[in-house]
């Protein structure tokens, strides 16, 4: 049997503004989910804001989030090691 999901877009905004702000700029592209820019920005045009409340990135800002990964992964290391360093 097969089961297809299809994300509704208010489900979709939901799982992406919630994991996806902060794991897609990391994760994927260095910056925000479409789904979040796009839903913030017609937010923020409804209120009569000029520009999105949500910020966006300069192309160095994102390729400096991008290499965040590999940071978050050697630190992870690091605390794994020494937590079984110090069982042993």
């Amino acid at each position: 049997m097969s089961y297809h999901y299809v994300l509704k877009p208010h489900t979709a905004f939901a799982s992406q503004g919630t994991l996806g702000w902060f794991a897609h700029p990391i994760y994927v592209n260095g910056d925000f989910p479409e789904v979040m820019k796009k839903a913030i920005g017609e937010k923020s045009a409804a209120q009569g804001l000029s520009e999105s409340r949500l910020p966006s990135f300069s192309e160095d800002e994102k390729q400096l989030i991008k290499g965040l990964l590999t940071l978050i992964v050697l630190l992870a290391l690091y605390v794994i090691d020494r937590n079984v360093h110090c069982l042993q």
